[in-house]
């Protein structure tokens, strides 16, 4: 904790000090930034209008690739279709009150069941 206080404190007494240094610093940074940011435009408007002036001068003529012809693919063979399975012809009571108790196991929770 003590270590975290001589920090701060440190921090504070240099940021004091550093005041006039940082205002002038600020200046010439932002006056050199500025520049760069102007020469870069200009740079940029440059090669736009050599890029336009070679585009206008020399257009060469598209080149046509050749057309390729494509593979014709085998579809998978049919599988037949099995027949459905028979279900059970015949209910019996203990059946119904099988698939009752399944529902209300497998099901959603009475909470959060429609009303």
């Amino acid at each position: 904790m003590e270590g975290l206080i001589f920090v701060i404190i440190a921090g504070l007494i240099s940021m004091f000090f550093n005041k006039g240094k940082n205002k002038d610093e600020q200046k010439t940074a932002r006056k050199k930034v500025e520049q760069q940011a102007k020469s870069v435009a200009k740079q940029a408007d440059q090669k736009a209008m050599e890029a336009s002036v070679q585009n206008s001068i020399s257009t060469p003529a598209p080149v046509q690739k050749p057309v390729q012809k494509r593979e014709t693919r085998q579809s998978r063979p049919i599988k037949p279709v099995s027949q459905p399975v028979k279900g059970v012809e015949k209910w019996s009571e203990q059946d119904f009150l099988k698939g009752i108790i399944l529902s209300e196991v497998l099901g959603p929770p009475k909470s959060k069941r429609k009303k």
